[in-house]
């Protein structure tokens, strides 16, 4: 998620961990605890953009290689901050820190790798958005509260909890709805997605696959059940699209590094098949256009690609997102 929840959910639980006359300095280590996984967007390169897409969310998040980070950042706090706690207990602030990330991601739709290096496939409960100022709040509130009255407060993370597994249920929810539909087309489904929107578990994201093409539609899962229909775009192919590669060209390998990170859902954004994007993505709920895009230059295959985002929040972007929120006509 994003790194001010990361910060509060690792003050949150560490905060847990201690006495009450101690929650204020385990929350601030749990919070540099929650926040240090997420340095891996520090892995990047000017001749590789690929390279921060590979490593955002990798080994940093994994179950098993949390202790080892969370021991050396409580070596370097213990060197500075000697006796203000136990040294175990200490590893176990920043352990909970640590892990507390790692787990939060995974909830999250991007995907992290929770079981590296024993499971190279990342986990992407699609079940809570990237962003959720409603998710952030509930953490947030109860843990200045107990902060302020220098308590342990355990209301944020049950409410945390309760909201994740409200997540859990409205993704059923959608899913179910997104069956339904591909069955009123008479599509068979070969893989599909369906995350929450930006911000709110209400208007919800379907992608699934058909014969290669790929159909997107939005549902709200309000009273009543809202489907707001998008479109449908053929997915990118690497035999056809991508014959003006040669293989062992760079363009060739990092079109498949390009698809293994987006875990296959990539368009082509041209006929030529230069231009390639994520389709998980899209300014709106129904939308077909990615906020992503990998760029290729057709005459040198060799070259180094350009990495950037097509993000426009314009007022009617913002208007149409506000209208299925509301529960009223997309246009």
């Amino acid at each position: 998620m994003d790194l001010v929840t990361q910060g509060i959910a690792g003050a949150s639980i560490a905060q847990l961990a201690v006495p009450v006359n101690k929650v204020r300095r385990a929350a601030c280590i749990g919070c540099i605890a929650g926040l240090l996984p997420d340095a891996d967007f520090l892995v990047r390169s000017a001749e590789d953009p690929l390279l921060t897409l590979e490593f955002h969310r990798h080994f940093t998040h994994s179950l098993f290689i949390a202790p080892m980070i969370a021991f050396f950042l409580a070596v370097l706090i213990w060197s500075v901050q000697r006796g203000q706690f136990a040294f175990k207990t200490l590893f176990g602030i920043c352990c909970l820190g640590i892990l507390s990330s790692g787990l939060l991601d995974a909830c999250t739709s991007y995907g992290t790798h929770l079981f590296w290096p024993f499971y190279g496939k990342p986990v992407s409960l699609n079940i809570i958005a990237v962003v959720d100022p409603i998710f952030t709040s509930l953490l947030l509130f109860p843990l200045l509260a107990g902060l302020y009255h220098c308590r342990r407060e355990k209301l944020g993370i049950i409410l945390a909890l309760a909201y994740l597994v409200f997540g859990w249920i409205q993704h059923e929810r959608a899913v179910s709805f997104m069956e339904t539909w591909s069955e009123e087309r008479g599509h068979k489904i070969t893989e599909y997605i369906v995350k929450p929107t930006m911000g709110n578990l209400l208007v919800w994201r379907s992608l699934y696959n058909h014969n290669d093409k790929i159909f997107v539609d939005a549902v709200r899962l309000g009273e009543p059940v809202i489907r707001y229909p998008g479109g449908v775009v053929s997915k990118f192919t690497p035999d056809r699209d991508l014959s003006w590669a040669g293989r062992g060209s760079r363009a060739w390998r990092d079109c498949h590094r390009f698809l293994a990170i987006t875990r296959g859902w990539v368009i082509p954004l041209n006929n030529e098949g230069t231009v390639l994007g994520d389709i998980r993505y899209s300014m709106l709920p129904n939308g077909t256009k990615p906020l992503w895009e990998l760029r290729f230059e057709r005459n040198n295959p060799n070259a180094v690609p350009y990495l950037g985002n097509t993000r426009s929040l314009s007022p009617d972007v913002q208007k149409v997102f506000s209208r299925m929120l509301l529960g009223l006509p997309s246009s």
